[in-house]
């Protein structure tokens, strides 16, 4: 590529002068700078950032030589010289004892801010014709809107910080800044309680005309109402595009809250000796299924700790134990007939109820028979439980109540058979005439 393409050389006075102006930038005294402002450095030749610092120096201390002999010099066959009180009628005027000439502070600072017709008289050259020299200063000042009067009111801002319009745009950035600052925070503590709490943000109505606006509009209004500040900030007080309550900021907040809780639970893991991941399946109100997350670790106190992580959608379980296991034919098999029965028996109050009184029976008669088992946890008052799809303790739960209750249940079983108005008379009939076989009573005893 050497061959085709020429290395770009820096030229030697780039590098020289980029190299010296840094070093100017960083060798200059702001206390020790030239008094003499005919030798002054030009305001163009120093770096931009560090122009106004320069101006200002000059500005805090202006050299006015009061005690200095102005020397003679002839005009017009008649000697003349600065005379000191025009020190007093003019505070811009500055004399160069080098040039033996008047200057302008103002328009010597400033000149390449505005542009200036004319000549250089009061700033490089310097004004000497001191015959006329009260005309002249007056020439010079001008009307409103001159140079001189631009220079001197851009000076006054400058020496002025509080009303200098980057201080002011500053000052208002910085005020709004924490007005946001001090919303933010109270939307935040909104947040925290409701997660805390578990509670619902949205409300049915939120309108301002709603007596409930939901949880959150109406810990907000609390905490307005308790807290001056925060009124100021808050709601109908804020600014129209920030109040910070739409959803999708709740949304936003709830997602940080999150990001930073499972920031510290992983902290605490990666400190703790020993963890597991515990991963089960849930059921919600409509059907999905979800897979929940849990953290279950021992922290520096020798404390077991358990951190729910999260609930997320999954659309199949076949990794599962449970589908695994459910695979085989016979057990597919089991396990349907097993829900089904569940499901007959325990799908209405009624039918619970009469399950429950049966189950009262049969511990009645063996008890007066003497030969019910005794012992700690056992004849406690329970009922059919459901299998959950990748939950394999639910399975055994459910079996392990079905064969405590079975008397009981295949009791239930032909009451809803000899009621044959019941829609779920015959899949009663088909369960009742499985569970009366030799062979389902020996799955399960």
């Amino acid at each position: 590529m050497e061959r085709f393409f020429k290395p770009k050389s820096i030229a030697p006075s780039t590098c020289s002068g980029s190299s010296s102006s840094r070093q100017n930038e960083c060798d200059i005294d702001f206390n020790n700078l030239e008094r003499d402002i005919g030798k002054i450095i030009r305001m163009k030749d120093y770096p931009s950032n560090i122009q106004d610092e320069v101006r200002r120096a000059y500005l805090q201390r202006p050299c006015k030589r009061t005690t200095y002999e102005f020397p003679y010099t002839l005009h017009a066959k008649k000697k003349r010289r600065f005379v000191v009180s025009w020190f007093e009628e003019h505070d811009w005027l500055e004399y160069s004892i080098s040039k033996d000439a008047a200057f302008c502070l103002h328009c010597d600072l400033f000149k390449i801010n505005f542009s200036q017709l004319g000549s250089n008289a009061f700033t490089r050259v310097g004004f000497k014709k001191w015959k006329n020299a009260r005309e002249c200063f007056d020439k010079h000042v001008g009307p409103i809107g001159s140079f001189h009067n631009k220079a001197r009111e851009a000076a006054s801002y400058l020496m002025n910080q509080k009303t200098h319009i980057e201080v002011v745009v500053i000052k208002q950035l910085e005020n709004e800044c924490m007005k946001y600052r001090l919303c933010l925070n109270a939307s935040i503590h909104c947040t925290k309680f409701l997660l805390q709490q578990g509670l619902p943000f949205r409300g049915h109505d939120e309108s301002d005309t709603s007596n409930n606006r939901g949880n959150y509009l109406e810990l907000l209004q609390f905490l307005a109402d308790h807290d001056e500040k925060i009124k100021e900030v808050v709601l109908e007080n804020a600014s129209g595009n920030l109040k910070l309550i739409a959803p999708s900021i709740q949304k936003d907040i709830v997602n940080s809250c999150a990001f930073e809780t499972i920031k510290a639970i992983m902290k605490e893991v990666k400190e703790s000796k020993f963890f597991s991941i515990m991963v089960d399946e849930s059921h919600d109100i409509s059907t999905k299924e979800q897979m929940a997350v849990i953290l279950r670790y021992v922290d520096n106190k020798g404390q077991v700790i358990e951190r729910f992580v999260g609930v997320q959608h999954i659309t199949e379980t076949t990794s599962t134990l449970v589908a695994v296991a459910k695979k085989n034919s016979d057990v597919g098999a089991f396990f349907t007939l097993t829900n089904s029965l569940v499901n007959v028996v325990g799908c209405s109050c009624k039918r619970c109820d009469a399950l429950r009184e049966k189950q009262q029976e049969n511990l009645m008669k063996a008890i007066e028979n003497d030969c019910l088992e005794m012992g700690q946890g056992l004849n406690q008052e329970t009922s059919l439980k459901c299998a959950r799809d990748t939950w394999w303790n639910s399975h055994y739960g459910a079996l392990i109540s079905l064969i405590i209750m079975f008397s009981s249940v295949v009791d239930v079983l032909d009451m809803i058979v000899e009621d044959c108005y019941n829609d779920s008379a015959g899949e009663a009939k088909s369960c009742n005439r499985f569970s009366g076989e030799d062979i389902f009573r020996y799955e399960y005893h």
